[in-house]
């Protein structure tokens, strides 16, 4: 369960962005499959135990930090959504909270770059080379997502 943990976290640090677009849809996007993909990518690193030992700490450290503001995003990202579809529309409202989550991301953003850093630091050179490619073919996954959904809205 410790190693589950461990590979979790480290990919949710690579998955970042993904999980902003799953947000941004108000959904998941089939997230078994991702985490089982994910937790293949990951074991491809070759973390040893004292590795996993040392981001679980850092993990397990930051937490407090970051827990608040996951709590206020996910608050502000609904009352955005909830702005968005109040009839009539008002253009100030919507621009008013979407700021208001704008805000809270960047600061997320932030700590999750300080996160990353530290674990970054645990890892070695080639750790962090495959890391990198990992979060490349995550972006490619992303980006043909992306694509089929815009065939699926077109070929309507």
């Amino acid at each position: 369960m410790n190693k589950l943990k461990v590979f979790s976290c480290v990919g949710a640090l690579a998955l970042s962005g993904l999980v902003g677009i799953a947000w941004a849809a108000n959904g998941p996007i089939a997230p078994l499959r991702f985490r089982h993909a994910l937790l293949g990518k990951i074991a491809e690193l070759g973390l040893t135990d004292a590795q996993k030992q040392q981001i679980h700490a850092i993990l397990r450290e930051t937490r407090p930090a970051l827990q608040p503001l996951v709590k206020q995003y996910v608050q502000e990202r609904r009352a955005l959504r909830k702005t968005i579809h109040t009839a009539p529309v008002n253009e100030a409202a919507i621009r008013a909270q979407a700021a208001r989550v704008a805000q809270i991301e960047a600061d997320l953003d932030v700590k999750r770059a300080y996160v990353s850093d530290r674990i970054r630091a645990v890892l070695t050179p080639q750790q962090i080379e495959k890391l990198k490619e990992l979060a490349g073919s995550v972006d490619e996954h992303v980006d043909a997502v992306l694509e089929r959904i815009n065939e699926r809205i077109a070929g309507q």
